[in-house]
């Protein structure tokens, strides 16, 4: 699996869910963009995801004071991630991209990382009034 395009896709999606007020999937989504971000060296962006996922559920139980990568093997956020897994697999939220009226793929001129962290920034922005700048990675 590329990571890094997983990354890409699941915030995309968690950016549509978002614009359509559909929070239970945007969080669900949010757990999949930590993981995914994780998993390609992005702890950062995986923090960011994690932070933006408990603001609006604070009970998750991503809320850890552990480090994003200790977190994400916690048993209770293991059992998560095993069954979002199952839902929204790589290969389901690529099509599901394509599929949409905003299938844009990674910006051939950005890197993956940054193009990532920017439409983060989009998405943070637009869902809670505050942003993160590709400048706190």
């Amino acid at each position: 699996m590329n990571h890094e395009q997983a990354c890409w896709n699941y915030l995309k999606l968690a950016s549509v869910a978002d614009q359509k007020g559909q929070w239970l999937p945007r969080n669900r989504l949010l757990l999949m963009v930590s993981i995914t971000a994780a998993r390609a060296g992005w702890l950062d962006l995986a923090d960011k995801a994690r932070q933006l996922l408990i603001a609006s559920n604070p009970r998750h139980p991503l809320n850890s004071p552990l480090p994003i990568a200790n977190s994400l093997n916690q048993e209770s956020v293991q059992s998560l991630i095993d069954r979002y897994s199952r839902q929204v697999n790589y290969e389901r939220a690529e099509h599901l991209v394509l599929q949409s009226h905003d299938a844009q793929s990674l910006p051939p001129e950005t890197s993956e990382y940054q193009a990532c962290l920017e439409l983060f920034h989009r998405l943070s922005t637009n869902t809670t009034g505050t942003s993160f700048s590709a400048e706190d990675a």
